[in-house]
């Protein structure tokens, strides 16, 4: 009973509150074209009107900041052309006051009278670069760099809270202030980047010299933090590019040094920014991918939706397991995104996704070393790393479009080389007997060139 009443509420929260979660409820979407209006819209006023760079907590939480932007304008577009109920929309508003209401209480509570034990400020004998991971495999690019590191993440792991008066009423104020103006932020998440910035202060103070900074593009607010930090006490920092498209939807600083890989073109959209390439993706050993005898009876399928349009995502995949369903004699492995195993509702999908068709199987791990070393050919419906990953590793990537305004992350197929066919209804069971029945050889290219060369800074 107790687990029904968290899975209930939990829904509730992902639904009503998390931002851009009211689109896994909606049946009847917008078209991409004014969908893409409202993120160009949201983006111009971020950009207009908050600080996007710099030590402050704007500029910490800005992609945070963006996407609450961003949530509220598709909201009241949604409405306003009727693809949500009257019901709907204020029942999600009334949700949104009371989670503000509640989670502002904590906050207060905290902040008064919460505090933090830190661990020992470590020394640093050698010059260190400085990462911030969570040891997941797509954050070992750090590895690729000839330098001794140094794993912030591991001294957050170690901080322990205490109960004791917070006397930092200027702190107070720009942190409530805050939270005051983003009611969507967590309340634990500013916690978390106010207390952290107090240990790395500490950390830099003793460790400047020998510090490089190396930051991951999925910014999250502590490490965008860290970053700012490292940039206003001149420290050599770089932020790392290992996702497949950027565009007018991103916000790095003016003054960033990025690292791309050299395939990735589209990159260049970033025009405000320093950029250095690197002839490599550090992510993964895909010179062994390309060596290694793939099965050719095995095809994968990459599925899923940034936006969390469920319903438009629901038909995509219906239509496309029922055009796989012709090829009894090869087994298909799909690939949902990771951070979907962790939701009971998402794995309950797949799974009767899957019920009727005996040669599929899924593949929810976080490691995609299995999916990438066994797929000869791979069908993808959404953006994703995973797709730069199979085209540098050798593997076929087929796009599987079947509307054309609402079509899952269009842009990102639009931009991209590096899928070798498009399918649809129509085409999928010709291209694909063509491709594999018939054994012909797709020209696979190599975006890199020569052995990997380790990153030196500056």
């Amino acid at each position: 009973m107790e687990k029904d009443y968290y899975m209930f509420l939990k829904k509730l929260i992902k639904t009503y509150v998390v931002d851009l979660g009211f689109l896994q409820s909606v049946n009847n979407h917008i078209s991409n074209k004014n969908f893409y209006q409202e993120i160009y819209k949201s983006r111009a006023s971020i950009i207009k009107n908050f600080k996007t760079t710099g030590v402050s907590y704007e500029s910490f939480f800005i992609w945070a900041i963006y996407y609450q932007k961003l949530s509220d304008n598709l909201f009241n577009v949604y409405f306003l052309e009727k693809k949500i109920s009257l019901f709907f929309f204020i029942f999600s508003k009334i949700i949104k006051n009371i989670f503000f209401i509640l989670d502002s209480l904590f906050l207060i509570a905290a902040i008064f009278f919460l505090k933090i034990s830190f661990p020992k400020v470590k020394k640093l004998n050698k010059r260190a670069l400085i990462v911030f991971t969570k040891d997941k495999q797509r954050e070992n690019f750090y590895k690729y760099f000839p330098y001794n590191y140094f794993d912030l993440f591991l001294e957050y792991k170690l901080f322990k809270y205490k109960v004791a008066i917070n006397c930092n009423f200027l702190e107070i104020y720009k942190i409530l202030r805050f939270k005051f103006c983003n009611k969507s932020i967590r309340s634990s998440i500013i916690l978390h980047v106010y207390y952290f910035k107090i240990y790395f202060d500490s950390f830099l103070l003793i460790n400047k010299d020998n510090s490089i900074v190396l930051i991951r593009e999925g910014m999250s607010p502590i490490t965008k933090m860290i970053y700012e930090v490292a940039i206003a006490n001149n420290v050599e920092s770089r932020i790392y590019l290992n996702t497949l498209i950027y565009n007018t939807n991103s916000f790095f600083p003016v003054h960033s040094v990025l690292l791309q890989h050299k395939s990735s073109d589209y990159y260049n959209l970033l025009r405000d920014s320093n950029k250095r390439i690197i002839n490599d993706n550090p992510n993964i050993n895909w010179r062994l991918y390309r060596r290694t005898i793939k099965n050719e009876n095995i095809i994968g399928i990459i599925l899923g939706d940034f936006f969390n349009r469920r319903s438009l995502q629901k038909i995509i995949d219906t239509q496309l397991f029922k055009s796989i369903k012709k090829f009894e004699d090869y087994a298909f492995i799909l690939r949902p995104h990771p951070q979907e195993s962790s939701d009971q509702t998402r794995i309950a999908y797949y799974n009767n996704l899957v019920d009727d068709c005996k040669n599929v199987s899924i593949d929810n791990s976080f490691d995609p070393s299995y999916f990438i070393s066994n797929c000869s050919l791979v069908i993808a419906t959404c953006s994703s790393t995973l797709i730069e990953e199979c085209a540098h590793s050798g593997i076929i990537v087929f796009r599987y479009k079947l509307f054309n305004n609402t079509d899952i992350n269009d842009d990102f197929f639009r931009l991209t080389d590096l899928v070798h066919y498009d399918v649809n209804n129509k085409n999928i069971a010709e291209c694909l007997n063509r491709v594999i029945l018939s054994r012909k050889k797709v020209t696979k290219k190599n975006f890199f060139s020569g052995k990997p060369k380790k990153f030196i800074f500056k």
